[in-house]
């Protein structure tokens, strides 16, 4: 069963000793990095392509909800020449990466439960993904000092999530601790389940819905 109120999870994870966190629709809602960073895309691309932002925005948010390389594929509708649709999509691709999204220092996350625990607890961090985005997230959310150690699993350097290959320092620590008293906390009941699965630990399905 996914879990979508905060006191409900704080309640489960009273027993656990270990707690691993996901980042993303996990700690805050994804949308408020997903909706701002395609804005800031759209104002860029607007001025190279004949379009609108609103109608890039649109467009955009359409391909990233059906988990398709977004600006690949947008792109590849308006420039024929292989050379410029090749740099105008790793100048976006950068430009998503980068966005500062100072946004997040004021959206709901689990900022609290993550203060009332990390006293108390051993927290940790993992995540997929870029590890300049994932980085910048993190550190506008205020959260890095809550936890002993933050892996983030950039598919272009690491194993990523549900391999384990990538966290070997935190499976020792869990062996050490003892596997019952670690939990995963993730939002996606498939890679985060199998993830936690794979450590040999509880697994706590939880979305953020604000």
């Amino acid at each position: 069963m996914k879990i979508y109120k905060k006191r409900i999870l704080k309640k489960k994870l009273e027993k656990y000793k270990i707690i691993i966190f996901d980042l993303d629709n996990t700690i805050y809602n994804e949308k408020n990095f997903i909706y701002p960073s395609l804005k800031n895309v759209s104002k860029f691309l607007t001025t190279k392509i004949d379009i609108h932002e609103n109608e890039i925005q649109k467009q955009l948010l359409i391909l990233k909800n059906k988990n398709q390389k977004i600006f690949d594929k947008f792109l590849s509708n308006f420039l024929v020449k292989k050379i410029n649709l090749k740099s105008l999509v790793k100048r976006t691709i950068n430009k998503y990466q980068s966005y500062n999204c100072n946004n997040l220092k004021n959206v709901s996350s689990l900022k609290n439960i993550l203060k009332f625990f990390y006293k108390k607890k051993k927290l940790f961090l993992v995540t997929n993904g870029n590890r300049l985005r994932q980085k910048n997230k993190i550190k506008k959310l205020g959260i890095n000092k809550f936890f002993k150690k933050i892996y983030i699993l950039d598919n272009d350097y690491d194993y990523i999530k549900p391999s384990t290959k990538s966290v070997n320092s935190l499976k020792k620590f869990i062996k050490k601790i003892g596997f019952k008293n670690a939990v995963y906390v993730g939002d996606n009941k498939i890679t985060d389940k199998a993830f936690a699965k794979n450590l040999k630990i509880s697994f706590i399905n939880f979305y953020f819905k604000e």
